[in-house]
């Protein structure tokens, strides 16, 4: 068993829980103090703080994903595709029951969907 040097049996030699040992870590981890960077400047860095945009990117509910916005309590085993929601163009169709429109990634969700 390797030892530290210093004979061994520190009580930083016992087993510990992963949560003990990050704790015992950070106790023993200076903290610098924060500093303004450029961006540019600011890669591999930690933020001193929590950084919230100030409003949503974008501003209104997206499609994370292609696919097919549809009403989800709607148990219908049949739908008629009525019209395609793309990025960058609002289409004037509602989401009704039986129907579901084509969306694809970045696409505003349709009304009713």
């Amino acid at each position: 068993m390797a030892t530290r040097g210093d004979g061994g049996n520190s009580e930083l030699d016992r087993p510990r829980h992963p949560d003990e040992a990050l704790a015992a870590v950070l106790a023993r981890t200076p903290t610098l103090p924060p500093e303004a960077v450029n961006l540019p400047e600011a890669a591999w860095r930690i933020l001193a703080e929590e950084l919230r945009a100030g409003e949503d990117a974008p501003p209104f509910a997206a499609a994370t994903m292609d696919g097919y916005a549809l009403i989800a309590e709607d148990g219908s085993p049949w739908r008629e595709i009525i019209g395609e929601q793309t990025a960058g163009f609002v289409l004037a169709t509602e989401v009704t029951p039986g129907t579901a429109i084509r969306i694809t990634t970045g696409a505003p969700v349709p009304p009713g969907a």
